[in-house]
């Protein structure tokens, strides 16, 4: 997985194993599955060596019975940093689990596919099993709901992933050790980012907006002095860090801009 796409969805961090999560996390990962179709093999295996390498995650057998579970699992990954949705031949027979995906990406989390024995082009096309799935769901579903499925389903399956059928020639155990890595890799880049901002952070008011935004290269824009966003680069600070990249902190009327720049 190529960790720097499948995270474009953001979210906070903290430190590592147990006390890796910060206070605004319950969970370092909420696990999105079709029941039927993976709990007893994939998904369990997945969820066994996750928590092995101390990564709290949420399963849904932790709901308790009586309770509303749309609401709790709405909750649930509110409360969860990572979401590591395993796409399965039925996955999308299932409105619970495509409800579950539409509030994933609505809350902007940084999002891991996994693709089980289905195409990822299957997933983001919905053909095949996830066509004829749709073909069901127009007849009985509002049609509003089943358009925003199909577009969380595009969004997430364009995002880098992994693909059981084509990692480790599709050996279930490498394959699970892969995807364990990768949420790792993504934990301590989270950790990082945040660990840096927060030493910044500290040293602004706490009325100022913050906005974070990532650049392969530097960029120079005409000023446009009636538009409000325009921003000022006139007296610029730059801060080198470890991973050689910089912040470079620039202010526009009661907004405070802080743009990171890959120094490659």
């Amino acid at each position: 997985m190529n960790t720097s796409s499948s995270a474009l969805a953001t979210a906070a961090a903290g430190d590592s194993s147990s006390s890796r999560r910060s206070n605004r996390w319950k969970y370092e990962v909420f696990l999105s599955f079709r029941g039927e179709e993976t709990r007893t093999r994939l998904t369990d295996h997945l969820l066994i060596a996750l928590r092995k390498a101390g990564i709290d995650t949420f399963i849904d057998y932790k709901l308790k019975k009586g309770e509303n579970i749309q609401r709790e699992l709405d909750r649930e990954i509110e409360g969860s940093r990572i979401a590591v949705v395993v796409f399965s031949k039925s996955y999308a027979e299932s409105r619970w689990c495509l409800r579950e995906l539409s509030k994933i990406m609505r809350e902007g989390k940084v999002v891991c596919p996994i693709f089980y024995d289905v195409d990822p082009s299957q997933v983001s096309n919905q053909s095949g099993s996830f066509g004829e799935a749709f073909q069901k769901h127009e007849k009985d579903e509002d049609p509003n709901e089943v358009e925003q499925w199909r577009r969380d389903l595009m969004s997430c399956a364009d995002l880098s992933g992994r693909n059981l059928k084509t990692t480790a020639d599709g050996r279930e155990g490498v394959f699970i050790q892969n995807v364990v890595g990768d949420i790792i890799a993504l934990t301590k880049t989270r950790d990082l980012q945040t660990s840096q901002s927060n030493t910044l952070l500290e040293y602004l008011p706490p009325t100022q907006m913050i906005q974070l935004s990532y650049s392969s290269k530097s960029r120079t824009s005409t000023q446009d002095p009636e538009r409000e966003d325009n921003l000022s680069l006139a007296m610029p600070t730059i801060l080198t860090l470890k991973d050689h990249s910089s912040w470079m902190v620039a202010s526009n009327k009661n907004q405070l801009i802080i743009m990171i720049f890959n120094n490659e």
